[in-house]
């Protein structure tokens, strides 16, 4: 791959882990939004189950309580399974981050080890003509002295 083709290549592979950072962002506020969402109702069942459980509680709010735990108790199951789903999608995108990130110093490696390649050619190049220029002018290297 030509000079040109590998920045492009290193261009995409930044934007896809800046996209991937972005990803991940809104996967954590995901999951985090979702944790608070389990744990505000399962505070909201502990604190109906603690009013009911107090002894001057009439006989009507106890009631009543059974119905209201079951639906309550629904919407938990529902809040847990969107976590698990968002800690699911968390886990996800940051496996694609770092897919990204690897896929990125790869290529600025590669850049680099070209770069160092084509600096110890010019380098290379440029001994072996100060080698010749001095041969033609009969001056001798150290090594042949």
């Amino acid at each position: 791959m030509s000079a040109a083709g590998l920045r492009r290549a290193l261009r995409l592979r930044t934007e896809a882990v800046a996209m991937a950072r972005r990803d991940l962002a809104v996967a954590t506020a995901a999951e985090q939004a979702a944790n608070d969402a389990v744990a505000a109702q399962a505070a909201a069942i502990r604190a109906e189950i603690e009013a009911a459980s107090r002894p001057e509680t009439d006989d009507a709010a106890v009631e009543a309580l059974g119905p209201w735990l079951r639906a309550a108790r629904e919407v938990l199951a529902r809040a847990e399974a969107a976590l698990e789903q968002a800690v699911a999608a968390a886990v996800r995108a940051r496996a694609v981050l770092a897919a990204a990130r690897t896929a990125e110093e790869a290529v600025a490696e590669l850049i680099a080890a070209r770069e160092a390649e084509a600096a110890a050619r010019h380098d290379r190049a440029e001994r072996e003509a100060v080698a010749e220029a001095a041969q033609r002018c009969g001056v001798r290297s150290r090594r042949e002295a």
